[in-house]
């Protein structure tokens, strides 16, 4: 039976082997992407946790040698007679106090600006 304007097409011919290797080859492409994307995402995650555990040991050691400079001083101040080593120990808290204010200010700036 014949149709009037119409060709007989076979399916061999109607598909392009490079173009089904085209697509192919999109799709993997697709998917090893996506692969490597979410384990990029995941060394991201812990290069971040462990960055955050190394601040918080930052954080704390600063905070020891606040609490250190701090009963120093206390120390000191309850005394009735300051000597030379007394007034050197005084200007080493204060080197340790302006340097931990200055690294304060900085992260507060680049957090703002981040």
């Amino acid at each position: 039976m014949e149709h009037a304007g119409f060709t007989n097409v076979s399916l061999n011919s109607a598909l392009n082997p490079a173009m089904v290797l085209q697509g192919g080859m999109q799709v993997m492409s697709m998917v090893s992407g996506t692969y490597y994307l979410h384990q990029l995402n995941n060394q991201i995650k812990e290069i971040d946790q462990k960055l955050e555990e190394l601040i918080n040991i930052h954080h704390d050691s600063n905070i020891g040698k606040l609490i250190a400079s701090g009963k120093g001083l206390s120390e000191i101040s309850n005394r009735k007679h300051v000597d030379l080593a007394d007034i050197s120990a005084i200007r080493e808290f204060k080197k340790q106090l302006e340097k931990y204010l200055k690294n304060i200010s900085l992260a507060t700036k680049e957090r703002v600006v981040t």
